[in-house]
């Protein structure tokens, strides 16, 4: 394996105890009993009489999810980096949720000034997060990066954070699916774009690997909503789900595509 990559500014890593890391033969033993699925049961139960009485609305269709072409498995979180593309208010505060949990996190941004103000919110605001992992843990070591490909190097997960323009996220993507290793998750946190609309520089063997992973804001609120982009592999979004729970965050999955995710759905459903 080649060695680590050089950022161009560090927080000083921790040691993480054996006992606190992350056993990935466990996650789907574990995510059957995590509190997500208690909050997806409730949001279902509360809403199922409601549901039912929209009927004029249409269906969505969407394709079956196939089998991946790339071989896929679960790969160990705290042994190889995550990587997220913007540091501005987002990035940062995703940041935050995974260096609380003990995760290596690779922050990149082209602006020194967004990099600068990352790092000093990171430094300033840790203390909020570090009570939302199940199991307290030493924070991870969070770095920030100018160049893409050196941020990304040996990366299993890569999340764009970038400002909401459509043409600006499938040039993310593009460029992310040509460099990242080919095992490497990509997620977006757009709440405005299906992930569908975003793979069209991206090679199709890639498109079972892509979902839509988008944080709520404040992070207090601890959701975070996984959609699939109409391909991607129910296994990613389990293991994703696992991981998430583990960071403390309450995740919820949209196993199909629509315009607004979760949240806005049932919010619309209830008013």
């Amino acid at each position: 394996m080649s060695p680590p990559p050089t950022p161009s500014t560090t927080i000083p890593p921790h040691h993480v105890h054996p006992r606190h890391r992350i056993n990935t033969t466990n996650y789907n033993n574990n995510n059957n009993n995590n509190q997500q699925q208690h909050v997806l049961k409730h949001v279902l139960k509360h809403n199922h009489n409601h549901t039912h009485t929209h009927t004029h609305q249409p269906p969505i269709h969407t394709t079956s999810t196939p089998t991946p072409t790339i071989p896929w498995t679960p790969t160990t979180p705290q042994t190889r980096p995550l990587a997220i593309i913007g540091a501005g208010c987002l990035g940062r505060r995703i940041a935050c949720i995974f260096s609380a949990a003990g995760h290596t996190v690779h922050l990149r941004d082209p602006s020194a000034k967004a990099r600068t103000e990352a790092l000093e919110y990171i430094t300033t605001h840790m203390p909020e997060y570090t009570d939302f992992p199940l199991i307290p843990r030493p924070q991870g070591p969070c770095h920030t990066f100018s160049d893409l490909d050196t941020c990304v190097q040996n990366a299993w997960l890569v999340i764009e954070s970038v400002p909401e323009r459509l043409p600006l996220k499938i040039e993310v993507m593009g460029e992310l699916d040509a460099k990242t290793p080919s095992d490497c998750i990509l997620a977006s946190n757009s709440s405005s774009f299906k992930t569908s609309f975003m793979v069209e520089k991206v090679r199709s063997e890639r498109r079972p690997l892509i979902c839509n992973m988008h944080f709520a804001m404040p992070p207090r609120i601890r959701a975070v909503e996984l959609m699939t982009n109409g391909e991607t592999d129910l296994q990613v979004l389990s293991f994703l789900t696992w991981v998430l729970d583990d960071c403390g965050m309450m995740p919820v999955t949209a196993r199909k595509e629509r315009s607004g995710l979760v949240r806005s759905h049932c919010l619309n459903t209830v008013t």
